[in-house]
C-alpha cells in the first residue's frame, strides 16, 4: 500500500482507537413518557411520606455484554414545590432502594409550574433490568411537589 505519511499516521490512529476502545454494541435509546397536557395527568409526594415511584416512566434494559455497561438516563416534567422545600430526584434499578445518579434537586419552589429536567448516569450489570425514576420532597412536613406531564430517555 503506497500511502502518505498522514494518511498512515490517521490509518494507525484509527486501529489504536478501535483496539482500545474494544467492540461495543450500537446504542440503543428508549423512551417512556406520560403527557397529556396540563393537569391531565397530576401525581403528587408530600414531605414525610415515603417518596415517590414513577412506574409510568419504568424502563427495561437488556445488557447483554457480560460486563457493566453505563447508561445514560434524561429525566424531564412540569414541576411545581410548595415554598421553602425542594423535589428530589434519585432512581431504583430493579426495584430496590433509590440510589442519586446525577443532580438531586430537581426542583424549588417558583411562580409557576416549571420545566425541569436532569441527567444522570447508571451503572447496569449484565442481564435485563428496569430503571424507574424516584422522587421525594425534602423540607417542612407536609409540603407538597406536583408533577404534571413527564419523560424519561435511556440510552444505552
Amino acid at each position: 500500500m503506497n500511502t502518505t505519511l498522514p494518511t498512515r499516521f490517521a490509518l494507525a490512529l484509527a486501529a489504536c482507537t478501535l483496539i482500545a476502545g474494544g467492540a461495543q454494541a450500537a446504542q440503543k435509546t428508549s423512551a417512556a413518557c406520560n403527557a397529556n397536557g396540563p393537569g391531565g395527568n397530576l401525581v403528587s409526594t408530600t414531605a414525610g411520606s415515603a417518596g415517590l415511584f414513577l412506574s409510568d416512566l419504568t424502563i427495561t434494559l437488556n445488557n447483554s455484554s457480560g460486563v457493566a455497561k453505563k447508561a445514560l438516563v434524561t429525566f424531564s416534567a412540569d414541576i411545581g414545590v410548595d415554598a421553602n422545600s425542594e423535589l428530589r430526584l434519585l432512581y431504583s434499578l430493579d426495584g430496590g432502594a433509590p440510589f442519586y445518579a446525577g443532580p438531586q434537586n430537581i426542583a424549588n419552589n417558583a411562580e409557576f409550574y416549571e420545566a425541569r429536567s436532569a441527567t444522570a448516569s447508571i451503572s447496569v450489570p449484565p442481564g435485563t433490568h428496569t430503571i424507574q425514576p424516584y422522587l421525594y420532597v425534602s423540607g417542612s412536613t407536609g409540603k407538597v411537589a406536583v408533577i404534571d406531564d413527564r419523560c424519561m430517555t435511556v440510552t444505552f
